[in-house]
């Protein structure tokens, strides 16, 4: 749900860069500007996604172990949310959401998907389809009343709130990191 609350704050922000970046522009080129900007960050996530799952998804999860895999994107979301918070640009934009995005698959839900590993078959199919549809459902909710949360109290106290949010996301990967490893030992100990 951190994840997701944390991922629409982005792209709310994301939303409002582009669109004061181009709003000297008419409609039809603004919106054409828009989606050319949001296409270049797709093809960019997808090439990093690619060559991190490649190359060095595997060695994370081998040498720093889960708790590190899942603590990499609330890092990556935090130093993005105060990136585009000091520098709200396009040129900023672009990195933050390709670097993001691109942690996320390659390395974030491979470790996630780890965590299954030490469930039941029944467990992993209920908790899956709970996750994938009323957790994600609720954090992109929860995260679309940030925007209340920023026109109310303003910018700097929603950085303070969503930099709790993202440093308590990765406390959260962490200890399911040190759970898995503890179950598996525990495991490893039975005859």
């Amino acid at each position: 749900m951190l994840y997701s609350v944390t991922g629409t704050l982005v792209w709310m922000q994301q939303q409002a860069i582009l669109k004061a970046e181009f709003q000297s522009l008419a409609a039809d080129a603004a919106r054409a500007s828009r989606t050319q900007v949001s296409g270049t960050i797709d093809l960019y996530a997808n090439i990093v996604t690619a060559v991190l799952q490649l190359f060095i998804a595997g060695r994370i999860l081998r040498f720093l172990g889960v708790s590190a895999a899942l603590a990499l994107t609330p890092l990556t979301t935090l130093a993005s949310l105060l990136a585009l918070y000091f520098s709200p640009t396009v040129a900023m934009l672009i990195p933050v959401q390709v670097a993001r995005r691109g942690i996320h698959y390659a390395i974030d839900r491979p470790a996630r998907e780890v965590l299954y590993t030490v469930v039941t078959p029944q467990e992993r199919y209920k908790s899956k389809n709970l996750i994938d549809t009323f957790v994600y459902r609720f954090g992109d909710a929860v995260g679309g009343w940030s925007e209340t949360l920023v026109t109310r109290y303003g910018m700097i106290t929603s950085v303070i709130a969503f930099s709790t949010l993202c440093i308590a996301f990765a406390g959260i990967g962490v200890s399911l990191g040190g759970s898995l490893k503890k179950r598996e030992t525990r495991g490893a100990d039975i005859p």
